[in-house]
């Protein structure tokens, strides 16, 4: 007799029946599962607990005596038929539909048991479409990162327990040789490719790294394979790799941006040593030029105006009456007064007094001249140093000490200016300090004097340091180095 799908189904309503005399059983089992759970015969579902029912959209009697494989996305049916016809008992990820049509993605494990001499499947249904996207996206960024790391041009290294575990290509490049693949590199030491000296260092920062303290770029001497070295720069970040800690090291060979960075210290010094010759030229030039001019002055018209002003005074000796003597007498006193003046242009054109009497005395003498020039009081301690400096060295020094006492009449506004010049076996100090209203040291607009003083202390291998601020004094220090031979001789003198 053929078994219509009628007498098939009064067949399971049978056995379903004696199923549900337990019922009581399977929902204490079943409902406190966070998983939909189904007991089947032959691909027809015979009970299910309230979250699988829920799951696919169906109600308990909708869902009893429904095809397994109705629950089933079409592409998958075909395995799921094979597996339900084997009685496969295995846990299997295939598309799932609900009752609204909708699809879902679902993890199924089955287990076979024998109920009044037949089969039953009982299998555990579970909803995997959210874990599903988190393991597409993480798969997706994986490998967004492996193309990313894979063609990156800096070497990417990482480290297990100080073994190399993934080299990319560029690291290949970098430190590889010819017919030197990545399989070369995976297991070895990464302490192998340094330089030794440097290796110490590197376990301190794999420390540091491994710690979780901020550890930024260090440049150490790489190795390649064939001995050869080169500068990297290298920065390292704590690392999970396959589970296990690691460590990921980027480098970069600089060696390249070293030699530029040389190259162009290197042309700035030669452009600072030029400016600063250039300097020196210009300042030689000024002097020699103003010992010039002060020549011309004082030889040629110093001397015309003196032997004006004789003959004016030889006139006066028998004065003529009336007006003339007068005149006569008005010519010498500006004579006298052009002579004084052309004098006074020679001496700051050129400070004669060094070679009369020597560079101590023509110091005390310039702050002696300004104190009676004007109403601030000067307080000087002039140290002998004659033979500090000699012969143009000393004019610079002269002019150092002029410029700053010319800046002080002209800007300070001080009223107390205090000045030394001091020695002693190893150096020779100049100080100048005021208490006039001050500036900010290097944003004070126009003039040059302070440049020309720093121009010529560098010329005389010295140093500088301004102390200022708007509304408070300001001191200025110089400070020269004595040479080995004149630190002998006073060494001795001692």
């Amino acid at each position: 007799m053929t078994e219509t799908p009628e007498r098939r189904f009064e067949a399971l309503a049978a056995e379903a029946e004696a199923l549900r005399q337990s019922e009581a059983r399977f929902r204490s089992l079943t409902a406190a599962s966070f998983e939909g759970i189904c007991l089947s015969h032959r691909g027809v579902v015979l009970d299910g607990n309230e979250q699988f029912m829920e799951m696919f959209g169906y109600t308990r009697a909708e869902m009893m005596g429904r095809e397994i494989l109705t629950l089933v996305a079409p592409q998958d049916r075909e395995i799921i038929a094979r597996r339900i016809r084997e009685n496969a008992e295995d846990c299997i990820e295939h598309c799932m539909v609900r009752k609204d049509g909708s699809e879902f993605e679902g993890e199924a494990r089955s287990k076979m048991l024998m109920w009044a001499g037949r089969p039953l499947r009982v299998t555990a249904v579970r909803d995997i479409t959210a874990r599903k996207e988190v393991e597409r996206a993480l798969r997706e960024s994986e490998e967004r990162y492996r193309t990313l790391v894979e063609n990156a041009p800096e070497t990417v290294a990482v480290a297990v327990d100080e073994k190399l575990v993934y080299v990319n290509p560029a690291a290949v490049t970098m430190f590889g040789g010819e017919g030197i693949g990545r399989e070369y590199f995976i297991g070895r030491s990464v302490y192998e490719f340094m330089v030794e000296e440097y290796r110490d260092m590197a376990r301190e920062r794999r420390m540091a790294v491994l710690g979780g303290a901020p550890v930024g770029a260090w440049e150490c001497l790489a190795r390649r394979t064939d001995g050869t070295t080169f500068l990297g720069e290298a920065r390292a970040i704590r690392f999970s790799y396959g589970g296990k800690v690691a460590i990921l090291s980027l480098v970069r060979d600089v060696t390249p941006r070293k030699k530029a960075e040389e190259e162009r210290d290197e042309a700035r010094k030669r452009e600072q040593e030029a400016l600063e010759e250039y300097t020196r030229q210009l300042i030689a030039s000024q002097e020699a030029e103003r010992r010039r001019i002060a020549g011309e002055l004082h030889d040629s018209l110093g001397q015309t105006l003196l032997l004006i002003k004789n003959r004016i005074d030889q006139l006066l000796k028998s004065p003529p009456a009336g007006e003339a003597q007068e005149h006569l007498q008005a010519a010498a006193e500006l004579a006298t007064g052009a002579i004084a003046e052309v004098r006074n242009i020679s001496r700051d054109l050129r400070p004669y007094q060094l070679d009369q009497i020597g560079l101590t005395r023509s110091l005390r003498a310039m702050i002696d001249s300004a104190a009676e020039s004007t109403g601030i009081v000067f307080k000087a301690r002039i140290e002998e140093v004659d033979d500090v400096f000699a012969n143009e060295a000393a004019t610079n020094f002269y002019r150092i000490v002029q410029e700053c006492v010319n800046n002080v009449l002209k800007h300070a506004g001080a009223k107390r200016v205090e000045v030394e010049v001091e020695r002693d076996v190893r150096e020779a100090r100049f100080r100048i300090k005021d208490d006039g209203k001050g500036f900010t040291p290097g944003a004070r607009p126009g003039g040059m004097g302070l440049r020309n003083v720093a121009e010529r202390v560098r010329m005389l291998g010295g140093t500088t340091l301004t102390r200022s601020a708007p509304g408070k004094e300001r001191r200025l220090w110089c400070r020269y180095r004595l040479t080995a031979k004149l630190r002998a001789r006073w060494e001795s003198d001692a």
